[in-house]
């Protein structure tokens, strides 16, 4: 009898390698997922909080510039020229652009009175002039006093100008000499008054009887 084969043996199925065991989350690891996940600052607001955030939590003002300017330049002298005839100008005074000339009044040439007069004034910016006093013969004095009222003078400066005229009448002529007015001298120191001195002692009189 013949023999019954044998059935062929299955062929061993190969183990699965062992999966590893996923490590427990660490606390820094949650902590950088955080950070990671959150969104940045979308705001200007924002943005420029954190630019403009001061070092040390305080703002620091700049330093004060000090700004130096150089003075103005000083004003020229007035050393001007006249535009009137018989008038002439010294050193500091404005120009003299119009006015009436020294003329001899017609009484004092009748009369031949001749003499000297001054007379004090002052200028304004605008030029125009201000009597102040005036010294001479009455009969000459008026009209010096009529001549100076005429006179306008152009000004560079602000401040007012004080002037002398000196007017000079002759028998049948007139002119004037127009200079800055001189600071008064100062009076002499009054010498300092000398303490009284001491009483001499009176000797003593012979003893009475």
């Amino acid at each position: 009898m013949a023999a019954t084969p044998e059935a062929p043996k299955p062929a061993p199925q190969p183990t699965p390698a062992p999966r590893p065991t996923p490590a427990a989350p660490q606390p820094a690891d949650k902590a950088r997922a955080a950070s990671a996940s959150a969104k940045p600052p979308t705001t200007a607001a924002a943005a420029g909080a954190t630019s403009v955030a001061p070092v040390g939590g305080a703002a620091t003002a700049p330093p004060p510039v000090e700004v130096i300017t150089a003075p103005p330049p000083p004003l020229p002298p007035e050393n001007g020229v006249s535009a009137v005839r018989e008038v002439t100008l010294e050193a500091g005074v404005p120009d003299l652009s119009r006015g009436r000339r020294p003329v001899v009044p017609p009484v004092a040439r009748l009369n031949g009175t001749t003499g000297t007069v001054q007379v004090l004034f002052s200028v304004s910016a605008g030029g125009v002039t201000a009597l102040q006093t005036a010294t001479g013969p009455d009969i000459l004095r008026y009209s010096a006093e009529q001549t100076v009222a005429s006179w306008v003078f152009t000004r560079q400066r602000a401040e007012r100008a004080y002037l002398i005229a000196t007017f000079t009448y002759g028998a049948d002529k007139g002119s004037a000499v127009v200079k800055p007015q001189q600071l008064a001298p100062k009076p002499a120191d009054a010498p300092a008054a000398v303490p009284p001195s001491s009483a001499a002692a009176t000797p003593p009189g012979p003893p009475g009887p």
